[in-house]
């Protein structure tokens, strides 16, 4: 999470090809934001899977490179 060439096809790849899912998550617990802002998991769960899954198959732009960007 805290770098910035981090191997972005291995994380679609090992994360069941949800990389912004697991993106995502990884940095809300890296700075314990679920805790800062009182966020129930199973709503933070759900949402983040909504964001990932709402990403077409596009060549360039897709819940790889949102994740990439993240």
């Amino acid at each position: 999470v805290g770098e910035w060439d981090y191997p972005v096809f291995t994380l679609d790849e090992e994360s069941n090809h949800t990389p912004l899912y697991a993106m995502a998550y990884a940095m809300f617990v890296a700075h314990d934001l679920i805790n800062k802002f009182h966020i129930e998991e199973k709503k933070l769960d759900r949402f983040l899977r909504t964001m990932n899954d709402g990403y077409r198959k596009n060549f360039y732009h897709n819940a790889i490179h949102a994740s990439d960007v993240t």
